[in-house]
């Protein structure tokens, strides 16, 4: 019979080399390893302490993570031991964990200050990403590496497969809702500053932007890469 790949677990395999329980803290956390939840006995509930998970020690609620002094809402590891998990599982997926944790907060945390952005505007993760991030971690390995960040093709859409993709920080900038200007607007300026039929000021005032902003692309300051092509197809 086939055991549990984790050391001196013994139970019977379920999937991806573990037990039931092991594969629940993998599809979870994206590590079997992350010791279990202690039970807490009515005495330290009274105290309003509970053991933490990982340094095994008995602390105060105040010293654990979302503390609502109530066990149940209390993360399984205190404080310290959170962050040095966060760490070890940030390194071992490439930073793809933290990309997970923030579209997480950002679409579903009010207190997150960009929540009015995401979540504010109806905009969420599809639950197969919500439940698992080992599923979204399948999706997104492929396709990141360093130096691009998570971007949705559709800009009032959901995180989903679909919709998703990863680019350089300028082109997620300019995807943005809270950016005025994008490659469309971009070269109709630049067209519209090329035929010298209209003032700065009017092209301005059509954009809603200010002239400084017309300035800084007549003179190539800002998006100097984006090209307009003429009437003879030249650029």
């Amino acid at each position: 019979m086939r055991l549990c790949s984790v050391e001196g677990c013994g139970k019977k395999h379920y999937g991806n080399g573990y037990c039931n329980i092991h594969w629940q803290r993998w599809k979870r956390h994206g590590d079997a390893s992350i010791a279990k939840y202690y039970y807490t006995p009515p005495e330290l509930k009274l105290a309003k302490k509970k053991r933490c998970s990982v340094c095994k020690e008995v602390k105060h609620y105040s010293k654990f993570a979302k503390n609502n002094h109530n066990t149940d809402k209390c993360q399984d590891y205190c404080t310290k031991c959170r962050k040095v998990m966060r760490t070890i599982i940030k390194n071992k997926y490439n930073g793809l964990y933290q990309v997970w944790v923030g579209i997480k907060e950002r679409c579903f945390s009010p207190s997150s200050k960009s929540y009015k952005h995401y979540g504010g505007r109806g905009i969420t993760m599809c639950q197969k990403w919500r439940d698992s991030f080992q599923v979204f971690y399948s999706w997104a390995k492929g396709k990141h590496r360093k130096g691009l960040t998570i971007d949705r093709r559709d800009n009032n859409g959901n995180y989903e497969p679909k919709n998703c993709r990863f680019v350089t920080n300028l082109e997620n900038v300019r995807n943005s809702s809270t950016t005025k200007l994008n490659v469309t607007k971009v070269k109709q300026i630049k067209k519209l500053l090329e035929e010298k039929a209209v003032s700065v000021a009017k092209i301005a005032k059509k954009f809603a932007i200010s002239e400084s902003t017309i300035y800084s692309i007549k003179l190539n300051k800002t998006w100097k890469d984006i090209e307009i092509i003429n009437t003879r197809g030249e650029k």
